[in-house]
């Protein structure tokens, strides 16, 4: 009598993940991926390559070359090929955790991770199964590292005019006159590369307005003719887009640096790290000295030197303080 063949114990999970794989490294290295790329290690591995060969395409082979061979030649021969997987992202990964992480690189290593998991849950014996939790505990904690540089890096503030390097950082809100006011004052100083502008969202209607300003200014407009038209004309809605997410995250940080350094209040103007209460604010000079530091001492009280002729809207007197000018 023929022998019977041993089943193929096809790892379908795994198979699964794998073209969820192909598709996002094709995606990843379209135009579109742009939108997944929400910090600097983005564009430090943007033009990584092997031999001439992109390295979101080897990747897309390498999920491809899974799925043949779980196809063919069953688990036996997947579950080694996504260990070797894996192996290759632990040491990307402590690459990218000494330098700068990437997040569409930690999508695709946390595909490889569960495509390993997948493969080999389906094993029946129990030994097997924890041949590899050395392997998968290692990429965890390298995995979680970048997580966290990356978190930490994209809660950064970032200036939607601007640098974050220039020396004047105004942080404004399109619902504040006061505000609108700083933006106008301090266009020119913007556009000369001394001041970078900070949008902070006080309701749902600044959104679309600092949505609007957005889309604005990727088409050259100056801030105050932005923030002019936006409030005119703001979007009436934001879709559902990854992007999207990422301005409410953006929005929330910027905010969270007016509590930290002004109680909330805004226009908050920030000179050289020195955060200006709005009072009594002198016009954009990075060279010249504030109030209270000419003779190079500083007061007894630091707030002493924090000046500004700007109204303060938010805060803890947003009540009177947020009339129109």
């Amino acid at each position: 009598m023929p022998a019977h063949r041993q089943p193929k114990n096809i790892p379908w999970t795994g198979i699964i993940i794998a073209l969820i794989g192909i598709l996002f490294c094709l995606y990843a290295s379209s135009d579109g991926g742009k939108s997944l790329c929400v910090t600097a290690g983005c564009a430090l591995n943007k033009g990584f390559s092997i031999a001439g060969v992109s390295a979101w395409h080897i990747g897309a082979a390498a999920f491809a070359l899974y799925v043949i061979c779980g196809l063919a030649l069953g688990k036996k021969t997947a579950l080694p090929l996504a260990a070797i997987y894996l192996a290759g992202d632990c040491l990307f990964l402590l690459l990218m955790g000494l330098t700068l992480p990437c997040v569409p690189c930690l999508i695709a290593g946390l595909l490889f991770a569960l495509m390993l998991i997948a493969t080999g849950g389906a094993d029946s014996e129990r030994g097997r199964r924890g041949k590899y939790s050395l392997m998968l505990g290692i990429w965890g904690i390298l995995f979680v590292l970048n997580l966290v540089l990356a978190a930490k890096e994209y809660a950064a503030p970032k200036p939607m005019f601007g640098t974050s390097e220039a020396a004047i950082k105004i942080y404004f809100s399109p619902s504040c006159p006061a505000c609108n006011e700083a933006v106008a004052r301090y266009n020119n100083d913007v556009l000369a590369g001394t001041a970078a502008l900070y949008p902070v969202a006080e309701n749902d209607q600044d959104i679309l307005i600092i949505e609007t300003m957005r889309q604005k200014a990727e088409r050259g407009a100056s801030p105050k003719t932005a923030l002019a038209g936006a409030l005119a004309q703001p979007i009436e809605a934001l879709p559902f887009r990854f992007r999207n997410l990422a301005l409410y995250w953006r929005l929330w940080a910027n905010k969270a640096v007016t509590f930290s350094l002004g109680r909330g209040q805004i226009p908050l103007i920030i000179y050289n790290g020195l955060p200006v209460l709005p009072q009594q604010e002198p016009h954009a000079n990075v060279n010249a000295p504030l109030p209270g530091m000419q003779n190079m001492n500083p007061p007894v009280n630091p707030m002493d030197i924090f000046n500004t002729e700007l109204r303060n809207c938010g805060g803890e007197n947003s009540a009177e303080d947020c009339g129109a000018p």
